[in-house]
């Protein structure tokens, strides 16, 4: 992404992004969750987004693309106290990875429904309090 991400801008099409895949899913779509993470970063303009995710590329611009393990993505996954690196991937327990494995393969009308509900709790994150360093 050739422009600065603020924060604010970052948590906005990180939920615009997200309660587009609740869309997707709500009308039937099977694709895999990461498959319309691309979609959507593409049909929007938006090219070399890290992991097709805002706050990722957030957090890499903020560290100026230096791994730091998300200290600065802009978003509460619930792991926080659980591990100090890749909030929404932890264990089995983080929301991304449970998403992945969900839609991976095959995904049934069961798996759209729970589906449908995690990309609306994704969407709706609560905010990480601002600290210094971040880009406002």
């Amino acid at each position: 992404m050739s422009r600065q991400l603020t924060k604010q801008k970052a948590i906005k099409l990180h939920r615009n992004m997200w309660n587009w895949i609740a869309e997707q899913y709500e009308n039937g779509s099977t694709e895999e969750a990461y498959f319309l993470k691309e979609q959507y970063c593409r049909d929007h303009g938006y090219f070399n987004i890290s992991n097709e995710c805002f706050c990722c590329e957030y957090d890499n611009q903020v560290v100026n693309k230096i791994s730091d393990g998300c200290k600065y993505c802009p978003l509460l996954w619930g792991t926080e106290s659980k591990t100090s690196d890749f909030f929404c991937e932890y264990k089995d327990t983080g929301l991304w990875t449970r998403m992945w494995k969900l839609t991976r393969f095959n995904v049934t009308i069961w798996d759209r429904i729970e589906a449908i509900q995690i990309a609306k709790q994704i969407a709706n994150l609560p905010e990480r309090p601002n600290k210094q360093g971040d880009i406002l």
